[in-house]
C-alpha cells in the first residue's frame, strides 16, 4: 500500500552510521531511493513523516535523532547485558534462567560458549536482532545456540476466578478486569499471556496501587 502524500523518509546505514533522506510516496516499501541492494548493504528505513512545510533544518534534526536513538539503544543494551549477552551468527540474544523470561514462546536452548572456560548452559533466550556492523568488531560471536526442540511447560496455570481476585487486589476496577479477561480468553482453551511486564497490566494499574509484579508470576496460563 502506498500513500498519495509525499513524505520524507529517513534511512540509516547500520554498518557505517551514515544517515540520509529522500522524498517518496512509498514509505517503508522498496522504491527508487531504497532498493533491495540498499537493504543488503545495511541501510534501514527508520522514520517517515509528511514533507509539506518541513525545513532542511528540521530534516537534519530528524536525522540526528535517528542516529542518536540507534547508537543509544545498542550501547545501552550491550552495557546493561554484560555477562548475559549471547552472540551467535551475528545476532544478539539475552540469556535467562529457565522460566524467568519466555522468549521464543518458552523454547529451551543450549548455549555452548566459544570460550572453553565457560560451561554450557540450558536457558531461555530473548532476541534483540542483528548486531549492527559498526559494533561487530567489538562484539564477535561468543557462542553457538542449539534449539533443544521442546518448550518449557512448567507454566503456572491460574483460574479466571483467582486471576480476577488478584487483579482486583492489585487495584484494577471491576469493569477493567472484565474487559482485560474478555480480550484474552478463548472458551475451552488455556490462553498464554505475558503478564509482567505487560502493557495490559500497566494500563490496568493505577498510580499509588500495589505493584502488579508482587501478585503475578512472569507468565501464566489462564484456565477456562
Amino acid at each position: 500500500m502506498t500513500n498519495s502524500i509525499e513524505s520524507i523518509e529517513i534511512h540509516l546505514n547500520t554498518n557505517t552510521l551514515e544517515v540520509r533522506h529522500c522524498l517518496t510516496m512509498k514509505q517503508f516499501y522498496y522504491h527508487d531511493a531504497y532498493t533491495r541492494a540498499d537493504d543488503e548493504a545495511g541501510w534501514v528505513q527508520v522514520e517517515a513523516f509528511r514533507a509539506e512545510g518541513v525545513s532542511e533544518a528540521e530534516i537534519e534534526e530528524h536525522k540526528a535523532a535517528a542516529l542518536s536513538s540507534h547508537r543509544t539503544y545498542w550501547l545501552n543494551l550491550l552495557a546493561c547485558q554484560d555477562g548475559h549477552s549471547v552472540i551467535s551468527k551475528g545476532k544478539h540474544f539475552v540469556r535467562h534462567d529457565l522460566g524467568v523470561d519466555w522468549g521464543f514462546g518458552g523454547t529451551v536452548f543450549r548455549v555452548d560458549w566459544i570460550d572453553p572456560r565457560r560451561p554450557p548452559l540450558t536457558c531461555n533466550l530473548t532476541g534483540q536482532g542483528r548486531i549492527p556492523g559498526w559494533l561487530r568488531p567489538q562484539y564477535p560471536d561468543n557462542a553457538t545456540i542449539t534449539d533443544l526442540g521442546y518448550l518449557l511447560d512448567e507454566r503456572p496455570v491460574m483460574s479466571r476466578t483467582r486471576l480476577r481476585r488478584r487483579l482486583r487486589a492489585a487495584g484494577a476496577r471491576a469493569a477493567e478486569v472484565n474487559a482485560f479477561l474478555r480480550d484474552r480468553y478463548t472458551p475451552g482453551q488455556p490462553s498464554f499471556f505475558d503478564y509482567w511486564p505487560s502493557r495490559g497490566l500497566h494500563e490496568l494499574m493505577r498510580h499509588g496501587k500495589r505493584h502488579a509484579h508482587r501478585w503475578f508470576p512472569n507468565n501464566i496460563l489462564i484456565a477456562g
